[in-house]
């Protein structure tokens, strides 16, 4: 059975809108952790925080074709709010790793805690990938390292480890954390580290839980799975007109 132009007009439009449709969820969440009027880097937008101001409520972004709010929450911070810290390096302003959002242990901290939290991810499977290195050089800047625990929380339950963080100083490769996890469209899903003063390799400059970025993304991501639709649609096509 061979199909009418006008049939393979009002399909290829059909799909066409499907498309575009899909495009409107596609816009992943990237995020820089940084003091208020910082740099964002390329391609990021700016969670921001103030130097010494535990935030109270969290920041609303536009991705995945709904609306996302990503929080903070800290305990057992010395020092109270004088420990939840907002830092800019000496480093290139523009570069992710330049500047950090973070919990000190400095002042005998036990079980210091940094959790950030995702909420209102439509259900499905995506990957988070965040950095967690100390940008900058010199005596005071990109010297911090670490190895906090985590505890990774998403539909699926909870999956604890260590994270590593790595300091320009010392020439570390940029660390980061991966995790492939599913969103059950209703709970939030968190990454949470605690860590102890001098909890890490180097003890001496073991001194915060911090995060500099993460990229949340969804898996398959929209776009890709359209396009196979669109193939697979198009070949079907192909057979009808034969």
């Amino acid at each position: 059975m061979k199909t009418t132009p006008l049939v393979c007009l009002a399909f290829l439009a059909t799909v066409s809108m499907l498309a575009l449709s899909s495009d409107s969820h596609a816009q992943p969440l990237w995020l820089d952790f940084q003091p208020t009027g910082g740099t964002t880097a390329a391609g990021y937008q700016a969670f921001e925080a103030t130097n010494q101001v535990i935030p109270t409520s969290g920041t609303s972004y536009s991705a995945f074709g709904t609306t996302v709010t990503v929080s903070l929450d800290t305990a057992n911070l010395p020092d109270a709010n004088l420990d939840f810290r907002s830092v800019a390096r000496n480093g290139a302003a523009d570069d992710v790793a330049n500047d950090w959002i973070g919990a000190d242990t400095r002042n005998g901290g036990v079980d210091v805690t940094l959790a950030i939290n995702v909420a209102g991810l439509p259900a499905g499977d995506y990957n988070w990938l965040s950095i967690h290195h100390d940008g900058g050089a010199g005596a005071t800047n990109g010297n911090l390292s670490g190895m906090p625990d985590y505890t990774f929380a998403d539909a699926n339950g909870s999956m604890t480890g260590i994270l590593m963080e790595s300091s320009q100083n010392d020439g570390d490769p940029v660390a980061t954390f991966s995790k492939s996890f599913t969103s059950d469209g209703v709970s939030p899903v968190s990454l949470t580290m605690v860590m102890d003063n001098g909890q890490g390799d180097s003890p001496g400059t073991a001194l915060f839980a911090f995060i500099n970025s993460v990229q949340i993304t969804q898996v398959p991501e929209p776009n890709t799975a359209m396009l196979t639709v669109v193939a697979m649609a198009m070949a079907a096509l192909s057979r009808r007109r034969k």
